[in-house]
């Protein structure tokens, strides 16, 4: 449908059927990036049907699709300028096809709002940026799954920084006076949306000590997150190693920005890292099952006990 609905879009600008394969090529190859867990062509696919839904409301529907396109078809969850670059690399593809100035200032400005969804004047705009959260809205397991692909999005960053970065995203939405900007997509969505990023909240905040890194489909519980804790690191390497049933594998001390303890207990097998300012981590094997968790809890439990009871 994406494909179809991107050629024929483009037989108003252009004969050159060449082109238009060249650049639906391009549109298929960046939302197709290995990396892209969220912002991908599932995604363009979902907003083009809530688009549609609207269809009868939006002024140019020319330029929505355009936009649809565009709009996230450079994105580097490293970068904070990926809507700047899209917004470029649009008005480029667009002057190639002969689109009319004010075709392509209209989606440019379109693309922009995506940076931080905010109520506009413009109507077009507003049934865009609805369409792009229309996400946030959908029900808890479509949402849960929507979740931890932005998560998959983000591997670089430690959960130690990513999940704080994510409750201050989703908590600037429950500022605003509502999350979604039209009666179309408010009346559809905001009950919907309010309850699953509260949820999502309430369970960083339960588990602000256990991080479910899913980019590797590890648990990691922090038992120090403020980096001041080298000399604790070295003594829990020495209590582990002094305690039944653990089975020391590899120790790197490291220096003042790293360190690791591999060990085996009850033949789960799990490593104490420590990550500079980062702070110190017990981490368990990718996919762990829930008895590896378990004992996991465990040797965490431990750990925080010695850390709070020696180290406060």
């Amino acid at each position: 449908m994406l494909k179809e609905t991107y050629i024929e879009l483009l037989t108003n600008y252009t004969d050159d059927n060449s082109l238009k394969n060249e650049l639906w090529t391009e549109i298929e190859q960046n939302y197709s990036e290995k990396k892209r867990h969220y912002h991908n062509l599932s995604h363009l696919e979902n907003s083009l049907v809530e688009l549609t839904g609207v269809k009868d409301k939006i002024e140019n529907w020319n330029t929505i699709l355009l936009t649809l396109f565009y709009h996230d078809i450079i994105y580097n969850s490293l970068k904070s300028d990926n809507e700047e670059q899209s917004a470029e690399l649009a008005e480029k593809r667009m002057k190639q096809i002969n689109v009319p100035f004010l075709t392509i200032e209209n989606c440019k400005s379109q693309i922009l709002a995506t940076k931080k969804h905010l109520c506009n004047s413009i109507s077009d705009i507003n049934y865009f940026i609805d369409s792009d959260l229309s996400i946030l809205g959908q029900q808890e397991e479509v949402y849960k799954k929507y979740s931890k692909n932005v998560r998959l999005e983000y591997l670089y960053y430690p959960s130690i920084i990513y999940n704080k970065a994510r409750i201050q995203v989703l908590n600037n939405f429950l500022k605003q006076d509502s999350i979604f900007k039209t009666d179309y997509f408010k009346s559809k969505f905001e009950e919907q949306a309010k309850i699953n990023l509260n949820t999502e909240i309430e369970t960083f905040e339960k588990y602000k000590q256990e991080f479910l890194l899913t980019h590797s489909n590890q648990w990691t519980f922090t038992i120090e997150d403020d980096g001041d804790w080298y000399e604790f690191f070295h003594d829990g390497a020495e209590i582990l190693e002094k305690t039944n049933g653990v089975e020391i594998i590899n120790y790197y001390p490291g220096f003042f920005d790293s360190g690791y303890c591999r060990f085996t207990y009850k033949d789960v097998r799990l490593n104490l890292e420590y990550e500079g300012m980062l702070g110190i981590d017990l981490r368990t094997e990718p996919n762990p099952t829930e008895n590896d968790i378990k004992i996991a809890k465990e040797i965490y439990d431990m750990l925080k006990q010695v850390r709070n009871k020696n180290y406060a």
